[in-house]
């Protein structure tokens, strides 16, 4: 099977056995997930490789291939420290026409006496998780931000900023029942086009005074990729 890898194909990475892509975070692990068209990911990639700072999988499918990198970041702008931050990006990369993507990351299960709640700003759409020790941060950007990189068609195509309306009436990144994951619903991929999405998550002791929310809010997909490979 071929690697199909578009992350640092220059470099010869070490394969790792195929295993899901996780942050464990102190309350349990954070898990990404994706449907592409009408299919569900598994959660274990078809293939894994280990980077100096994280993981790539990579999953082939017929109509596209569909890669996912996890690494510890920096944001450009830290106001104040934090115990750990962490990065995802899912590369989606199309060999035909996709209908529709789906991407999120949150929760399945939580530990008594934790809280969650809505985290949201200009440009982020976040869920804010804590107890009376950590406050934890995880999302990403949502329809501003994302229509705003569409304009600049680096990592989203061009055409999306005429589908990606700021601040539409029916949002298109937005939470799932109960508040446990982060949801992104994006247009489809025309073949031979190509888009990252990303998604951070930090935390740090209380009291916070917001900075795992900062730290989410200023993440951004370059960053994680550059400083995957540091």
């Amino acid at each position: 099977m071929k690697d199909h890898r578009t992350f640092f194909p220059a470099h010869d990475l070490k394969r790792l056995a195929p295993h899901a892509l996780v942050v464990a975070g102190p309350f349990g692990d954070l898990l990404p997930a994706m449907t592409i068209g009408h299919r569900q990911l598994a959660s274990v990639p078809d293939r894994c490789w280990e980077l100096p700072r994280g993981r790539i999988g990579a999953w082939s499918l017929p109509e596209a291939v569909v890669e996912v990198l996890v690494s510890p970041v920096t944001p450009r702008w830290t106001p104040r420290p934090v115990t750990a931050c962490w990065g995802m990006v899912w590369r989606v990369t199309a060999q035909a026409e996709v209908s529709g993507l789906r991407m999120s990351v949150g929760h399945d299960t939580l530990p008594a006496g934790v809280t969650i709640r809505p985290d949201a700003g200009y440009g982020l759409c976040a869920l804010d998780v804590g107890d009376r020790d950590i406050e934890l941060t995880f999302g990403g950007w949502n329809e501003n931000f994302l229509h705003h990189e569409a304009t600049m068609g680096r990592l989203l195509p061009r055409r999306w900023a005429e589908l990606l309306e700021p601040d539409p009436d029916i949002p298109f990144v937005t939470y799932s029942s109960g508040h446990r994951h982060v949801i992104w619903e994006l247009p489809g991929l025309l073949e031979g086009e190509r888009c990252d999405v990303h998604a951070a998550v930090s935390w740090a002791p209380r009291p916070a005074d917001g900075a795992p929310s900062h730290h989410v809010d200023f993440v951004y997909a370059g960053d994680i990729i550059e400083q995957a490979m540091l």
